[in-house]
This record gives C-alpha cells, structure tokens and sequence, in this order.
C-alpha cells in the first residue's frame, strides 16, 4: 500500500470514529478508573474573552475543539492530543481546551504531561471543576496520593450540578487513597450503602426442635 493510499485510509477510519461517536453521544471514557467528566463543563467553550477576534481563527477553533471531544470519546487519544493542541495555538487561554487535552494525556497514561494540563486549566478558571478530577487521576498515576486527595477535594467541593453521578465515585477515590496512604481500613463508603443480605434466624431455647419418634 502507498502512502497516500495508506493515510486516506487512517482518514477514514477516524472520520467513521467520529461519526460513530457524533451518532451515539454521551458516552464516557474507561480506564483503570473512570476518567469521569471527561467533557462535562468543557464540551462546548465558555462565552469568555479567550478567543481571539479573527472570526476565521474562532472557527477552525470551534471545529478542532469539536474534533478533539469527538476523538476523545472515541478513544482515540492520540488524534484527539492532536485536534486540541491546535486549539491552544490559536487560543492558549481556553481552560476547556487544557482540560480536555489533559485527558487526552490520560488516556496515553502520559501523567505528568495530564497534571501540567490541568494545573494549566485551573489558572486559567480556579472554578473549573473538572479540572481538578483530572488533576486527582494524574496524581495518582504518579503515585501521589497526597496531591490526588487535594485535587478530588476540591472536585468535590466545586461541584454543583444537583446529584452528581461523579461525586460519589470521587469520594470513594479519596477512601482508597487514604488507604494507600495507610490511614483508615474497613469498606469503601460506596460499599457501606450496599444492602446487607439479613442475618441468619436462630432458634430460640423455648423452639427446640426434638428427634422424632
């Protein structure tokens, strides 16, 4: 195969990635541990001055972003790195941009790269929530627990959405990073709202079964 016949290829495998993604919707990426809300506030960019005013530049930005969300939901983190670093050459001030980019980097297990993101995202908006989940996976790929802990704290903390699905996960990440840490023992708190199967009936003294006859 040439190589051109080759990369028109890998072209449109992406683009049938894609469109698979577009049709489906919603869906999350999985790790080791759930990525979490990979794009829950950073599907779309905030209306903030981020942007530049060339209205060309706002939208290849508006297209790469889409593509980048796209790609990540597709797992395919390496294209999606890819869509999402143009983002931040035409607009480096875009925390969503960071974020998402961040969680490519996750997905390529790159942790260090993932937390610079991330740390990046939260300068940028200290009120990016998802920001600091990211932040706490990336910790914990380095095996910093300490910094794992601060960073899904204040998750937890920025987290408004009414019963949010992730707020239960992260606490149950904080139980076993406490853990690693050697701190507590016992069932993780998402185990402690498990139902517990009913205690075997005894007999009492009065109810003594006898042999029969």
């Amino acid at each position: 195969m040439t190589h051109a016949a080759r990369s028109n290829s890998e072209n449109v495998t992406t683009l049938l990635s894609l469109i698979a993604v577009l049709v489906m919707g919603g869906m999350f990426i999985t790790l080791a541990r759930d990525l979490g809300p990979v794009t829950h506030a950073a599907r779309t960019p905030a209306p903030v001055p981020v942007l530049p005013d060339d209205a060309n530049v706002v939208h290849e930005v508006q297209i790469r972003f889409d593509q980048g969300v796209a790609l990540l939901h597709a797992k395919r983190y390496e294209y999606a790195a890819t869509a999402l670093q143009r983002v931040i050459e035409l607009a480096p001030r875009m925390p969503e941009a960071h974020v998402n980019l961040g969680f490519a980097m996750l997905g390529v297990q790159q942790y260090e790269d993932a937390g610079n993101e991330f740390n990046l995202a939260t300068q940028l908006r200290p009120e990016q929530a998802n920001a600091y989940w990211g932040l706490a996976l990336a910790m914990e790929g380095m095996k910093d627990y300490e910094g794992a802990l601060g960073a899904m704290r204040a998750y937890i903390h920025l987290s408004t959405t009414p019963d949010d699905p992730f707020v239960p996960k992260a606490r149950a990440a904080l139980w076993e990073w406490e853990e690693q840490l050697g701190r507590i023992k016992g069932p993780r708190p998402d185990q402690l709202l498990q139902p517990q199967p009913p205690a075997p009936k005894t007999k009492s003294a009065g109810a003594a079964s006898h042999p029969k006859k």
